[in-house]
């Protein structure tokens, strides 16, 4: 009796069938995100002793988290809810006049104020020697700061109120602080400055800060129209925040 012949199996589909299980895999399998905030790294500076500014105690909000997740707000006890309404009173209680010696100062800025340092900067980099491109680049910068304060001038047409420039948020954790509880606290900061800016941008031009960037960021035609609004926003409410580094106490 003739022996049957057993048929072979074509591999052929069944690799075409590997080949969607893994596009299935790909395209179904959800990966765990990481936690975080997109902004830039801190750059370290290099301060020597007599560089060292004496900044008053009324233009740090100071706020201290230790590896316990326990939060002291310029030497208060506190929890994370109560760091935005503190940010935001850091902000305004001296916004309009001068009330709480403890909060930093607002200095009125003018056109002449600017008009001068515009003309002492320009002074300075014409005495520069050669080899100097640092010191004029930096010099440059700062005429366009104030270059940036006469737009603001312009724009609203009349000097306006600008709170100190030392005064900042400093955020300080000891080593083992968790990472999450940092996040958490720049969300709160960054939040409570948002908020004033959407404030102001209501009060100007009818319509809030977070709208205009976040339809700048879509819309090209939205990005220029913004563009000077969220600007003069930014200066009058500048975000200045501080990370210093972590202290070794546990």
């Amino acid at each position: 009796m003739a022996k049957r012949e057993i048929p072979e199996i074509n591999a052929g589909s069944m690799a075409d069938i590997a080949f969607l299980l893994l596009i299935f895999f790909l395209v179904t399998t959800t990966m765990d995100k990481d936690t975080g905030i997109l902004r830039q790294m801190s750059v370290k500076i290099e301060i020597k002793p007599d560089q060292i500014v004496d900044v008053a105690k009324r233009n740090l909000m100071k706020i201290q988290a230790n590896a316990q997740g326990q939060l002291m707000i310029r030497k208060d006890l506190a929890q994370l809810s109560d760091v935005r309404e503190k940010v935001r009173e850091f902000y305004m209680a001296n916004m309009f006049d001068e009330v709480n010696p403890d909060m930093p100062r607002y200095n009125l800025i003018t056109k002449q104020f600017c008009d001068s340092n515009i003309t002492e900067i320009d002074k300075y980099i014409d005495a520069l020697g050669e080899n100097m491109e640092a010191f004029v680049d930096f010099k440059m910068a700062e005429r366009k700061e104030y270059e940036k304060r006469l737009k603001v001038i312009e724009t609203l047409g009349k000097p306006y109120r600008e709170i100190e420039q030392v005064a900042a948020v400093q955020i300080e954790l000891q080593t083992r602080t968790e990472y999450e509880l940092l996040v958490s606290i720049l969300n709160e900061v960054k939040a409570a400055i948002n908020d004033l800016r959407d404030e102001k941008a209501k009060e100007l031009f009818g319509i809030a800060y977070r709208t205009m960037v976040q339809q700048s960021t879509t819309n090209p035609a939205k990005e220029v129209e913004y563009a000077d609004k969220i600007q003069l926003i930014e200066i009058l409410i500048p975000e200045r925040i501080v990370e210093l580094k972590p202290a070794d106490k546990q």
